[in-house]
């Protein structure tokens, strides 16, 4: 297909918020047809960003007739993108900068999906690596610096490091220039209505450091998915992961364990219980989205579950100040979804598994939830679920509807997601270089109850465990209720003391310290604000370190006076940081932890 010469047929500009779900910006549009397709061209500009977000929609007019099929892959051992049609119809360029690259540093970023599957030490979470002009296929970011600063692209896609997912496209590197490629949508898919998904965020900056480039992405991140505090400040529970098998799981969901782990919860301070998989029967999808009165099993065991519907529960969250959240597999019907809502009055919803492989399935389900936040007057926020292989939502979409649940991680059953806590902190180290960690759940388990010949989550205090989620979205995915009244004792001062400076922490962009995760090191985060002079630490000793003692290279503060307060024990300390940002920290025994805020006094230096 030929596009021919294209005819401008539009050109508009409007403020926009995209029916509440972004921040206000400008919206420009042009529209331009072609002998057979038309496009907009859609660019969202922020007030006072670092960047810009760009989109293109695509519909065939009327009477065309389009045929070519182009599919891509990734080969995951090589991890680069192969075409495997020769077809060159609609490969979909969505971007292109002409600058001139040569000499610049081209870095390649991108993460892994499969979070079930990669809870072992040598499966990372995060993939960069520097390259070379031409086809860059696997990564989500491609930066480009030079000595005055850089540029970065970011594919607002559900690619991963080991998927491609729906037509994501790839980036192409040449000396002239650098393009993007990827509609979201094959052309088997056109319709005469416009289509398509995936935007491309531009982002600059004039630092030409790791620290610079980190920053940079996570602000325009920020502004294309901003935090509501009412809605996306929270610490939940999960009823799932304490089961030792699917049915044990499922029975955590009736309405006397909820009631129980509500109970909990208060004693806790955790501010959210979300009923997982079990209330709406014994089948993992199905025709049933109601909750049941009883669950029933092959064997003849039945279970009681809300004989009363959802009455009880509602008025039990209500009395008890808890804000309730419900697990709903994807085949959930719209009409459902508005049911519990209204009946139940259920404000947090894990979405789980999606199979975004093809153009009609991702469109199905964004219609779906964008529908129904429209419903709740969005009031109501999304969990995507991306741990298993088939695509979901990878780590840079859709999460103006709500958070990524990132990972399975239990006592016992299935052995492969096991709670290790140092592969927990390794993932959210990982996560913390190149997202807004606060919008990912990580988990805390009880590390009581884990195999103990799979996990040494049994020699750590659980003040440590919980500790490692505190720069993320906490999510405790247990019953809580089966914690000891040590670890109960444990526990509490720790989510006190998050609780009294979480609304400030969010405020925040956290970053990756000390060194990677790998149960010997000293690792934390350290969570900055480029606006105040105020920032937040939490570090940790591993369970094997052998030392008590530890210089860490804290950033944007080199040579700066900074006031220190430990948050667990109100102990202040005056300390200049080096000319590197290095500051001395002592934690007494290994599994233990430091929780800091600090401020900066002196001559503070610029994050941009």
């Amino acid at each position: 297909m030929s596009a021919g010469t294209g005819k401008l047929v539009a050109l508009s500009a409007k403020l926009s918020n995209d029916e509440g779900f972004a921040a206000e910006h400008i919206e420009c549009v042009a529209e331009v047809e072609y002998e057979k397709v038309a496009v907009k061209y859609i660019v969202w500009v922020f007030p006072h960003a670092n960047g810009f977000r760009a989109q293109l929609k695509i519909r065939k007019l009327e009477g065309a007739e389009i045929s070519g099929k182009l599919e891509y892959d990734i080969t995951p051992n090589k991890m680069h993108l192969v075409e495997t049609a020769p077809s060159k119809v609609l490969t979909g360029r969505t971007e292109f900068l002409p600058v001139a690259t040569a000499g610049m540093v081209k870095r390649g970023i991108g993460y892994y999906n499969y979070t079930q599957g990669r809870n072992q030490s040598h499966y990372p979470l995060l993939h960069e690596e520097e390259v070379g002009n031409g086809i860059l296929g696997w990564a989500s970011i491609l930066s480009l610096e030079d000595n005055d600063g850089g540029i970065v692209f970011v594919k607002e896609s559900h690619k991963c490091a080991n998927q491609s997912g729906v037509n994501t496209g790839v980036f192409e590197i040449a000396d002239t220039g650098v393009g993007a490629t990827g509609w979201g949508i094959l052309p088997q898919d056109l319709t005469t209505a416009y289509q398509g998904y995936w935007a491309n965020w531009l982002i600059v900056h004039e630092a030409n450091t790791a620290e610079g480039r980190e920053l940079a992405i996570k602000q325009f991140d920020r502004t294309r998915y901003p935090l509501d505090p009412k809605r996306d400040i929270y610490i939940m529970a999960n009823t799932w992961g304490s089961g030792d098998s699917k049915n044990q799981s499922q029975i955590a969901a009736q309405e006397k364990n909820v009631i129980a782990e509500i109970n909990s919860q208060v004693d806790l301070g955790i501010d959210v219980q979300q009923i997982d998989d079990g209330w709406q029967g014994r089948k993992t999808g199905g025709d049933n989205w109601r909750p049941v009165p009883e669950l029933q099993y092959d064997n003849g065991e039945s279970y009681p579950m809300y004989p009363e519907g959802w009455a009880t529960i509602r008025a039990c969250f209500a009395t008890k100040g808890i804000r309730p959240g419900l697990w709903c597999h994807n085949e959930i019907p719209l009409e459902d979804l508005k049911w519990n809502f209204d009946q139940g009055g259920f404000l947090f919803y894990k979405i789980d598994f999606i199979k975004a492989d093809n153009f009609n399935s991702l469109d199905e389900v964004m219609d779906k939830i964008r529908e129904f936040v429209k419903h709740t007057n969005h009031q109501v926020r999304i969990n995507w679920d991306v741990t298993e292989h088939p695509a979901r939502m990878g780590y840079f979409f859709g999460r103006e509807y709500g958070n990524i649940y990132l990972e399975n991680r239990k006592t016992r059953f299935p052995e492969n997601v096991v709670y290790v806590p140092y592969l927990v902190l390794r993932d959210a180290w990982h996560l913390a270089k190149y997202t807004n960690l606060n919008k990912f759940q990580i988990t805390v388990q009880n590390g009581d109850r884990c195999n103990p010949k799979l996990s040494d989550a049994n020699r750590h205090p659980h003040d440590y465990l919980t500790a490692q989620t505190l720069m993320g979205s906490p999510i405790f995915f247990q019953e809580t209720h089966l914690l000891s009244d040590k670890a109960r004792a444990q526990i509490r001062p720790v989510l006190a003391a998050y609780k009294k400076v979480r609304d400030e922490m969010y405020q925040g962009y956290v970053f990756p310290i000390g060194d990677e995760p790998d149960n010997k090191s000293w690792s934390g985060f350290q969570n900055v604000n480029p606006e105040r002079n105020v920032g937040f630490i939490t570090l940790f000793r591993q369970i094997e370190n052998k030392e008590a003692t530890r210089t860490i290279k804290l950033k944007f503060v080199q040579g700066q006076k900074l006031e220190f307060a430990d948050l667990m024990n109100g102990d202040m300390k005056s300390i200049v940081a080096g000319p590197n940002g290095e500051v001395e920290f002592s934690i007494d025994q290994p599994a233990g932890f430091g929780f800091y805020s600090y401020n900066v006094y002196e001559n503070r230096p610029s994050c941009r």
